[in-house]
């Protein structure tokens, strides 16, 4: 049986997922179809597919160019819209099921973050809302198809622990705070990820990376039990860049790595 192990040692986030799925071997024409037609109703999209090697290290980066006028979506009709793309290009069964709950996940996570952030009955009828929601959504809509693509086996997922979730603070629409954001917080305490700061002071864990890992529902493994085995025979190796390049990080580039 098929195995998928991911390991966020330099954190996860949704485009980097999508690209290791990818450089692991996920068809790029398809991936990208499903991608630009989840995204075509919300905006402009650009997306694009570069081959890279950082630090000798050969993988994938995504692209992704969006027009700045969809700021946010309520969660329910981002949900419908996604489950509308799942159905319209072939997203199926247990795949369909797990980039809904990813959706649900994070869509929950950022209405309790959200709750807990303001003050004040004026807030009493809020609509849980999704920030970035293209970006959710047409990383989403990439993971389930490269997953399905590749006809991984939802039932057996590891995932090697902890996972770096970065430091420092991020600023976005709510202002600035601390890293992880208060969305991913929510998910690492919900789903009890084990986890560790740095290596950098910066967002290396997302909440969309959060969410995805979190609908996965892996078996968490200390990394060091895999040392010695990871690259190694019958393991097929899939890397996906973040856009972060680390000039003071000796260990790796902003990567996440997957085999199966």
């Amino acid at each position: 049986m098929k195995k998928l192990i991911i390991n966020p040692e330099y954190g996860m986030a949704g485009d980097m997922f999508v690209a290791a799925l990818l450089s692991l071997g996920a068809p790029q024409s398809r991936v990208l179809d499903v991608m630009k037609s989840a995204a075509a109703p919300l905006g402009k999209v650009i997306i694009s597919v570069e081959n890279e090697k950082r630090e000798n290290i050969p993988g994938i980066h995504l692209n992704l160019s969006l027009d700045e006028g969809l700021h946010g979506m309520e969660v329910t009709r981002a949900y419908e819209h996604l489950k509308k793309i799942c159905v319209q290009k072939g997203i199926k069964g247990k795949y369909r099921d797990f980039v809904l709950n990813a959706l649900t996940i994070l869509g929950q996570a950022e209405d309790k973050a959200h709750m807990e952030r303001q003050m004040g009955p004026h807030h009493s009828h809020h609509h849980p809302h999704l920030h970035e929601a293209q970006d959710i959504i047409i990383d989403l809509a990439g993971a389930a198809c490269g997953m399905q693509e590749l006809g991984i086996p939802l039932s057996s997922i590891i995932c090697l622990s902890p996972i770096s979730v970065g430091g420092g603070t991020i600023t976005f629409s709510h202002g600035t705070l601390d890293v992880p954001a208060p969305a991913t917080a929510c998910i690492i305490k919900g789903f009890s990820m084990p986890i560790t700061p740095g290596p950098v002071e910066k967002e290396l864990f997302t909440p969309t990376g959060a969410a995805i890992l979190a609908a996965l529902e892996p078996e968490f493994v200390d990394r060091e039990k895999f040392k010695g085995t990871i690259p190694g025979t019958g393991l097929s190796t899939g890397t996906g860049f973040g856009s972060m390049r680390f000039q003071s990080m000796n260990k790796g580039p902003n990567a996440l790595f997957i085999y199966l």
